[in-house]
């Protein structure tokens, strides 16, 4: 049993599983970090804490600050080795320009959508 065990366990190690595992927990991670970044701001440096909006359907900044984010801590991950404090930066500074200037949050979309639902 210990032999086949040894076996199975260098086939994985020749095969690079730890490799491909570590890799998924990297790019997991990265996203992960984003998004929360993504939370963290719209709360804290966008919305200012004391606005009540109404949600929209989707935050097209938001969106768009976590898949480039991801994508440019993954590729810069050669110069900067640890990506999710690449992702934090690109993320807080990526989001409040996107949501404050160029997409700006759609006031009563979803009000408009609600009310005509209820009709």
């Amino acid at each position: 049993m210990v032999v086949l065990s040894n076996i199975i366990g260098m086939l994985m190690i020749a095969g690079n599983i730890l490799g491909l595992i570590n890799s998924c927990l990297t790019v997991l991670g990265v996203i992960t970090t984003c998004l929360a970044v993504v939370m963290v701001a719209d709360y804290f440096i966008v919305k200012n804490r004391s606005e009540e909006t109404a949600a929209e359907a989707v935050n097209w900044a938001g969106v768009i600050t976590v898949v480039l984010g991801s994508f440019l801590a993954m590729s810069l991950q050669k110069i900067f080795p640890i990506a999710f404090i690449t992702s934090t930066v690109i993320s807080l500074i990526l989001y409040p320009v996107l949501r404050k200037y160029v997409l700006k949050p759609q006031k009563g979309y979803v009000d408009s959508i609600l009310k005509s639902e209820k009709m």
